[in-house]
């Protein structure tokens, strides 16, 4: 009897480093994906970030409306200037996410999503989030109050999955 309890003490030691080997193999793939998914959610920001820019050539850019840009992750940044919304529809409609009705091109929207890195998952959360943030925002708003209410959204479901990327690089040109 002594040497079976022995033995089964000295299997179940055995097992720990196992499972300890499995559980970090497995937090290392979870914080790598998890960091990939911030650089994809950084590409994206970057050439959205760009659009943005390029549309407020046709308008009056406020130094509140930069700031909007520039600092769109922070999520104690306060997010009202329709005027941004307007600037957020004109991205849109150059990246040819936007139809002329205003609704989301579903597979140029994945392109553009996988061409920042996102694989197939990714993109069909970010395309979801988009859609249900859209749902949710009242239709007794115009079209820039709607974009910018569904991008404030967006921005909530991506600091939900972790997934804000580090634009603090941007920060040092204001």
């Amino acid at each position: 009897m002594q040497f079976n309890l022995t033995s089964e003490i000295h299997l179940r030691v055995k097992k720990i480093p196992i499972i300890l080997k499995v559980l970090l193999v497995l937090m290392s793939y979870v914080i790598a994906n998890l960091e990939n998914n911030r650089e994809v959610m950084k590409a994206f920001s970057y050439t959205f970030g760009n659009k943005l820019f390029e549309c407020s050539e046709k308008t009056i850019l406020t130094q509140e409306m930069a700031k909007d840009i520039l600092y769109f992750w922070d999520a104690n940044r306060r997010l009202d200037n329709k005027e941004t919304g307007c600037l957020i529809i004109c991205a849109m409609v150059k990246l040819k996410l936007l139809n002329s009705d205003g609704e989301l091109m579903v597979p140029n929207a994945k392109g553009y999503l996988q061409a920042a890195g996102a694989d197939d998952n990714m993109a069909a959360h970010l395309i979801k989030m988009y859609k249900n943030c859209k749902s949710e925002t009242s239709s007794t708003l115009n079209g820039c109050e709607i974009a910018l209410e569904i991008s404030k959204c967006f921005r909530r479901g991506v600091h939900q999955k972790n997934w804000t990327p580090d634009t603090s690089s941007l920060y040092k040109m204001n």
